[in-house]
């Protein structure tokens, strides 16, 4: 005779399925929390990445455009004082911050075009020349607030063309450089900065993280980097012994400005959302001052930890 189930047995099936079911929506969950996390990283990357490109392009065009009276460096940590001083580029340490004077770093279609005059004194600014934003520099139609000239010297065999004119205030003069300011005063409006700020951080962020913001001089500041955890800065400078040659990195300026080689910027920053599970994050070298302090919740965000050294050419 068919005997039926017992009431233990259903309860031990139920209990059975109901494991089996909660392990697959607990599996279906890790997955789909995979597949939401891999994109956020990888658009984060790619984010940081195109911030980072316009970091790396505002600290190699410090000190461009600046005559020699202004290729100092120094510790300043406000505006005022970086031009009083007449320092291109200046470390502040507290509160972090990197101070710079460069005719490139404002957000102009043609920052960062220069040309030079003839020896009959017309601007001459060669076809294909690019500006700091990659767009073509202007060939014609030049207004005298637009470019100031100032008094390097450079030898030119080029005629003069129909089309370019000299501002008329300072009368370009024959063999000097000319760049572009877009009709703002010089240097003043050509002083900029980045900083942390714990003004308008994305909810996403872990708690303590700043944004990393760029200001010019005159200007509302402006967010760069979300999420940075730690920003730092130091001089890269050379230094010559009995021993050979040897490099350094610090934040007191050096007395000799061609010993400057370059600034290293060190940062720590969140790349994706907060995850389940503690992570073990980069850290900064060395170099870069030592590792920064992770607290105990910020170890269950990714960390990616940037250190570059880039050269200041226009410093020489």
């Amino acid at each position: 005779m068919n005997r039926g189930y017992s009431l233990i047995e259903l309860i031990v099936t139920i209990v059975i399925i109901l494991i089996l079911g909660a392990g697959a929506v607990s599996a279906y969950l890790f997955v789909f929390r995979k597949g939401i996390e891999a994109p956020t990283i990888i658009k984060d990357e790619m984010e940081l990445q195109l911030s980072l490109a316009q970091l790396l392009k505002d600290v190699e065009s410090i000190g461009f455009g600046m005559i020699n009276t202004y290729l100092n460096a120094g510790n300043s940590c406000n505006f005022s004082d970086l031009l009083t001083n007449n320092q291109a580029v200046s470390i502040c340490t507290s509160p972090i911050q990197l101070l710079f004077l460069s005719l490139s770093s404002r957000s102009q279609k043609d920052s960062g075009c220069w040309g030079y005059t003839d020896k009959t004194g017309c601007v001459i600014i060669r076809s294909g020349t690019k500006s700091a934003l990659g767009f073509d520099c202007p060939t014609s139609g030049l207004t005298a607030t637009d470019y100031i000239a100032t008094d390097f010297y450079k030898i030119s065999t080029s005629s003069c063309t129909a089309d370019t004119t000299c501002p008329a205030d300072i009368r370009c003069g024959p063999d000097k450089l000319v760049f572009y300011t877009g009709g703002n005063s010089y240097p003043g409006d050509f002083a900029a900065r980045y900083y942390l700020s714990s003004t308008n951080v994305p909810d996403e962020c872990a708690a303590g993280t700043s944004v990393l913001v760029k200001e010019i001089n005159g200007d509302v500041a402006q967010p760069v980097i979300s999420c940075v955890h730690t920003f730092r800065v130091f001089y890269l400078i050379k230094n010559i012994t009995g021993a050979g040659i040897s490099f350094t990195y610090g934040t007191t300026p050096p007395s000799n400005i061609k010993d400057l080689k370059g600034i290293r910027l060190c940062l720590l920053v969140q790349v994706g959302k907060r995850r389940e599970s503690v992570f073990t994050p980069q850290n900064l070298s060395t170099n870069c001052g030592g590792p920064a302090a992770i607290t105990s919740d910020q170890r269950y965000y990714r960390w990616k930890a940037i250190e570059l050294d880039i050269p200041v050419r226009n410093l020489k």
